[in-house]
């Protein structure tokens, strides 16, 4: 092919020789050019009376680039950073984030039931904010799952927490109450495919809960069930628990059950009543993996409107309330009467273990109070001598 064009360039280069452009020989050579063929490719014709220019080879074709993965719960690092610079939407502020597990404790009648069903209210009522906090739902629309009350019990709660106040026919249809658990799984399952819900309500674990409650696995396999709810619906769960007698322990540590309810729930917050002050409940965030350490340290006072059975944001002082919840802690310096029984049944020679059955304490707070107070004798702080 090379000595063909170096024919084809004698017409131009004249010293070269001088082919006549009509010849024989010319039109010969530009037969046998153009039926040539390179790697199965046609050679580009070459036309009389224009330069000829050698054919370029074609750019060899990019490499394709690998198929896109696409597998529910893979990430890729670059997907993560995305997704970590975005704020943390919250369905609650500060209580419930969107798409988790949360976790609703407290002692039996404080009024846990009353609470939620008063947040759901807020949320299909199309209300901006619950007891002072904001609330950001998508669809208006609540699903919850009660075992401990009857259609009539909940019937009557919600007509006296309305106070008057008339849903919409969209609002009346978006808040829907289960009082049956048989077949539950399989109900629910019919329910999220037929409509979108932002908050589903598990009221109580455990009713719904048939394993070994201290079983770690037992538990996780139950809370995954919710988790796959999450995943497949988008929407947020609250699961309603219920905390031990043991009053001198930490909230954390008073959740029935093992450790593994509280390290599946990404947000624990408890509900109690402080000391003798009936009118009001305090709401603490317990654990909060998206809430600072400020706003876990910062408990909310909550006034209880018992003829409404609803909540709302109170004007009390929180040192006031905390100073009264202190006042009926067992083994504290705000119940002197009791502190001074425990010091004279053990003057008396009374066992510490009968001690504990006298006061209604255990055993390990008697202890403690009487040598709490035997410190307190030995280096003069029980005042003067009488």
């Amino acid at each position: 092919m090379k000595g063909i064009l170096g024919f084809m360039k004698l017409k131009k280069y004249p010293e070269w020789g001088i082919i006549p452009e009509n010849s024989p020989v010319f039109n010969n050579l530009i037969q046998r050019y153009n039926g040539l063929e390179v790697d199965n490719r046609k050679v580009p014709k070459i036309e009389k009376g224009r330069e000829q220019v050698s054919p370029q080879p074609p750019k060899p074709k990019p490499k394709p680039k690998p198929p896109e993965i696409h597998i529910e719960g893979r990430f890729t690092a670059d997907q993560l950073i995305s997704i970590g610079k975005q704020e943390t939407p919250f369905l609650i502020e500060r209580l419930l984030p969107h798409k988790v597990i949360g976790l609703l404790v407290g002692e039996s009648d404080v009024g846990k039931s009353l609470f939620y069903l008063n947040l759901a209210l807020a949320i299909v009522s199309g209300k901006d904010d619950f007891v002072g906090l904001k609330i950001n739902p998508v669809h208006r629309r609540v699903l919850i799952v009660s075992t401990e009350d009857d259609e009539n019990a909940v019937g009557r709660r919600i007509i006296k927490q309305l106070a008057g106040e008339e849903l919409s026919p969209k609002a009346q249809k978006s808040l829907v109450v289960y009082t049956d658990k048989r077949e539950i799984y399989k109900k629910l399952e019919v329910e999220l495919k037929t409509h979108k819900y932002d908050l589903l309500v598990i009221d109580s674990f455990s009713d719904f809960f048939e394993g070994d409650l201290k079983s770690s696995s037992s538990v996780r396999q139950f809370l995954e069930k919710f988790k796959a709810m999450i995943i497949d619906h988008g929407l947020t769960v609250l699961v309603v628990h219920h905390l031990g007698k043991t009053a001198n322990r930490s909230i954390k540590n008073r959740i029935l059950g093992s450790v593994g309810i509280e390290g599946l729930s990404r947000n624990v917050f408890s509900l109690e009543k402080p000391g003798q002050m009936a009118h009001l409940r305090k709401l603490m965030v317990i654990k909060g993996n998206y809430v600072s350490e400020s706003e876990k340290n910062s408990p909310m006072i909550l006034a209880f409107n018992e003829d409404t059975l609803t909540y709302s944001v109170s004007d009390e002082e929180i040192s006031t309330v905390i100073e009264s919840q202190e006042k009926q802690k067992p083994g504290r310096k705000g119940d002197p009467v009791r502190n001074a029984k425990i010091m004279k049944l053990a003057s008396e020679g009374m066992k510490q273990e009968d001690i504990a059955k006298e006061v209604g304490l255990h055993k390990s707070s008697v202890c403690r109070i009487i040598k709490q107070n035997t410190i307190k004798f030995n280096t003069g702080d029980l005042g003067p001598e009488r």
